[in-house]
């Protein structure tokens, strides 16, 4: 029988909401930054914190531009020995996911200011969708693999 503490080993979720406006970023960050477990890789941890906040302001810029600020993003952060999924809830109309990768691969003016979101997630993270979950609410799926770290002994040899 599997333990409770080996399994927290293993699988860990995290979730937090936010107001829809940029100042909420910062906590945001902040939060993710607070998660992070010693046998993730640091670069990996920079690419899912890059990660994320181009999906939050993908929902600040899109998702959520006419709803009002109180709108809650929910994000969930999922941790497992190889594999760190992130989701970002909104309550948008939704959109296309597949047909912005195929105009994307088409070519993104790198120099542009915006509209290279989906091409950064594309080329970051292992697996990048856009699911209508209950008819109401949305979430950007994000999954990315890593190679734990070696645990490192803190024990003095006898």
């Amino acid at each position: 029988m599997l333990k409770l503490n080996t399994y927290a080993q293993f699988f860990q979720y995290y979730q937090l909401s936010v107001d829809s406006n940029y100042e909420s970023l910062d906590k945001v960050l902040s939060w993710f930054e607070a998660l992070r477990k010693p046998f993730i890789p640091r670069q990996v941890w920079i690419e899912c914190q890059t990660m994320l906040g181009e999906g939050f302001d993908n929902v600040l810029a899109h998702a959520h531009e006419k709803l009002p600020k109180e709108t809650p993003i929910d994000i969930e952060v999922i941790i497992l020995s190889q594999l760190i999924i992130l989701k970002i809830w909104d309550w948008g109309s939704g959109f296309d996911i597949e047909q912005q990768k195929i105009r994307v691969s088409q070519g993104v003016d790198q120099y542009a200011e915006n509209g290279r979101g989906i091409q950064i997630l594309e080329q970051t993270a292992e697996h990048v969708g856009y699911i209508n979950s209950d008819g109401e609410r949305n979430y950007l799926l994000i999954i990315k693999m890593y190679v734990p770290l070696p645990a490192i002994s803190t024990s003095s040899p006898l």
